[in-house]
């Protein structure tokens, strides 16, 4: 029985971006992989100092919208 290589992205073929949406870059024919984080998988204390300094980095970097 013949193995089939995985194809991954690639770079040089347009890519599907969605929003709200699982997995957030597609191309067809392609393999991809999806990380689920549970809710409660970081400490309450690290998750706020994150929260706190991706607050920071939005101020400073305003998020734009997809075309």
């Amino acid at each position: 029985m013949a193995m089939n290589t995985p194809m991954f992205l690639n770079r040089l073929i347009d890519v599907e971006k969605t929003v709200h949406h699982l997995p957030h870059w597609e191309q067809p024919g392609r393999c991809y992989f999806v990380t689920l984080r549970m809710a409660d998988s970081i400490p309450a204390k690290l998750r706020s100092e994150w929260m706190a300094e991706r607050e920071q980095w939005l101020e400073a970097h305003p998020p734009t919208t997809l075309a």
